[in-house]
């Protein structure tokens, strides 16, 4: 921004030395560890003072790397030169805002991208852990955790194969742990609810994670951990790429980066190509289990 009175500039915008305010928009586990790392770069790069709104600002208070970042809860006030929203905005129609509220079109880019998209960065995937994850290892031997459990149809994988999955490792003497919101009931496996810090201890001492395209391998990475992701609706690139193996087919459109369907949070059943049919969720239905313990199981 350039501002002008009677042709002279009066101002020029420039962070430098300044305080900003960085928000993110989203409450959800994976925007909100993708998204936070950036305001670090963001301070470095252009040497002001960076105040950090997260709906889970404990998860970074305190480590290392956050030293030099304040924070605020959402809906907070602080005098600042600036302010940075960080979000995926649609309008009422559920189709993506055209007046630059994200500068790419977000379902078309690697997740982490739309924060440097609105933060003016160079894209790079950025990993500065969470803090969480700090308790003793809860079971002695050796144990595998799953993550069956997302936030759209689309993302799920069918619950008979985790029971088929669940018997295989048993086979090879590891104990299986299930973490989620929700009790699974996976014959074989031991529930794991309750706080975000017990799971991420779960997951920090557990041998092999298997998850899906969701928050909980979003925390798995961030606690600098491998995770096996069950994942044929989405492109690859479009969550981290570090400490991935990604388990897919490529026998549908990848319907979550299509350019011109757009995902609907209001139905559980979204699925743009075969909703309604027995094809619906071929993409996910369609990895078998045997595809994914031959893969998983060369770390056995």
């Amino acid at each position: 921004w350039v501002i002008k009175v009677n042709g002279e500039i009066v101002d020029k915008f420039n962070v430098r030395n300044k305080r900003v305010l960085i928000c993110l928009d989203s409450s959800s586990i994976g925007d909100t560890i993708a998204w936070a790392p950036y305001a670090i770069k963001f301070a470095k790069k252009n040497n002001c003072d960076v105040i950090l709104s997260t709906h889970h600002n404990k998860w970074f208070k305190g480590l290392e790397e956050y030293k030099d970042i304040k924070f605020i809860e959402p809906g907070g006030s602080t005098p600042c030169y600036a302010q940075y929203n960080i979000g995926w905005y649609k309008n009422n129609d559920g189709k993506w805002l055209d007046d630059g509220s994200n500068l790419n079109v977000c379902n078309l880019i690697p997740l982490q991208q739309t924060a440097t998209d609105a933060l003016g960065l160079e894209f790079n995937e950025l990993n500065h852990g969470i803090n969480l994850g700090k308790g003793k290892k809860p079971f002695k031997g050796k144990y595998v955790v799953f993550g069956p459990q997302a936030t759209a149809g689309c993302k799920e994988w069918v619950y008979d194969n985790w029971c088929k999955l669940a018997s295989k490792f048993v086979d090879n003497g590891y104990k299986v742990f299930v973490c989620g919101v929700d009790s699974q009931n996976i014959p074989n496996t031991t529930d794991i609810n309750g706080s975000l810090e017990k799971t991420a201890t779960y997951l920090k001492h557990a041998d092999i994670f298997i998850g899906l395209g969701s928050g909980l391998s979003w925390l798995n990475w961030a606690l600098g951990k491998h995770t096996y992701m069950i994942n044929g609706f989405v492109r690859e690139g479009h969550e981290f790429t570090n400490n991935l193996t990604k388990i897919t087919n490529d026998l549908c459109i990848k319907c979550w980066n299509d350019p011109v369907h757009v995902f609907d949070p209001s139905n559980w059943d979204w699925c743009p190509v075969y909703e309604g049919t027995k094809l619906q969720h071929i993409c996910q239905k369609s990895i078998t289990v045997e595809q994914v313990f031959n893969i998983v199981k060369n770390k056995l």
